[in-house]
């Protein structure tokens, strides 16, 4: 049960940095699909925003 809450917290946090940086969600992250998370690990996005983006990925 704890594993899905977390889940969901870190998808939620992952949301909601894309939007504050004004970043568009990948294709397929709305269903968490492997091909929306393979496409945010190859955003074109800032150095410090791919050390935060990859902590949540990990």
């Amino acid at each position: 049960m704890q594993i899905k809450k977390k889940e969901k917290r870190v998808k939620q946090q992952i949301q909601s940095l894309l939007l504050q940086y004004g970043i568009e969600a990948p294709l397929g992250l709305s269903h968490w699909s492997q091909a929306g998370i393979k496409a945010l690990a190859e955003l074109k996005i800032s150095t410090d925003l791919r050390f935060v983006l990859n902590s949540f990925l990990v």
